[in-house]
């Protein structure tokens, strides 16, 4: 399953309802970075009928339930041309790093594997995935 920084007790949940394509590589490139982000929620739901896809997951560091002050939220659509086709949705706690800096790696994120499934559903296939290198990469300062 998906695994977050190791000195926080999490919560996790996964399920692909319907379809082939990789979304679980969109969910653990950002769930890989939760720590330097300083994520407490990450929430990924795919709807997609036409692609005949549907896929949700939930990752939560335990005990960050409550929004405060020091809490950031986005909501990011996952699109196919025209359509959207899902939400990236995540919640974060304040630090030094700003939080456009942090939001800036994750619609990188999003909008590489927006192309992975673009490119992987003009050709008829069902397996897009993030490349390793942008997976691993650390967000720009």
């Amino acid at each position: 399953m998906l695994r977050g920084p190791a000195h926080h007790p999490i919560s996790e949940a996964e399920v692909h309802l319907h379809g082939s394509l990789q979304w679980k590589d969109l969910m653990e490139a950002v769930v890989a970075k939760s720590g330097e982000l300083n994520l407490v929620t990450i929430n990924l739901v795919v709807n997609a009928p036409s692609l005949h896809e549907s896929y949700h997951a939930h990752w939560a560091v335990r005990g960050a339930d409550g929004l405060d002050a020091s809490t950031w939220k986005a909501d990011i659509p996952l699109t196919l041309g025209e359509q959207c086709i899902g939400r990236l949705e995540m919640t974060g706690q304040r630090d030094q790093e700003p939080i456009w800096r942090k939001l800036a790696y994750i619609v990188e994120i999003v909008q590489t594997f927006e192309i992975r499934v673009r490119e992987w559903t003009d050709a008829g296939l069902h397996e897009p995935a993030l490349p390793a290198s942008l997976a691993s990469a650390a967000p720009a300062k």
